[in-house]
C-alpha cells in the first residue's frame, strides 16, 4: 500500500477487520497455516490486490492473523 496515494487511505481501516473475518471463518472450516493463506489471498488480491507490496505481505499476515485467533502467535516481550 502506497499511503502517499490518498486513494488507498479509505480501504486501509477495513482491510484488518475484514482480514479477521475470512481468517476466522476459513478456521472454522478447518484450515490452518499455508492452505489458509492459498484459500484468503486469492480473494483478498480481488480487494487489496493494487496495494504496493500486497503479494510481499498477503500470505504472512494470513498467517500472522491465524496465529493471533488461535493464541499461538509470538509476541516480543
Amino acid at each position: 500500500m502506497r499511503f502517499e496515494d490518498s486513494r488507498n487511505l479509505p480501504s486501509f481501516p477495513s482491510e484488518s477487520p475484514t482480514l479477521h473475518r475470512l481468517v476466522s471463518e476459513a478456521q472454522a472450516k478447518g484450515k490452518t497455516g499455508t492452505a489458509l493463506g492459498e484459500a484468503l489471498v486469492p480473494e483478498l488480491l480481488q480487494k487489496y490486490g493494487e496495494w504496493g507490496f500486497f503479494n510481499f505481505f498477503a500470505q504472512p499476515n494470513v498467517l500472522d492473523i491465524d496465529a493471533e485467533l488461535r493464541g499461538t502467535k509470538r509476541v516480543p516481550q
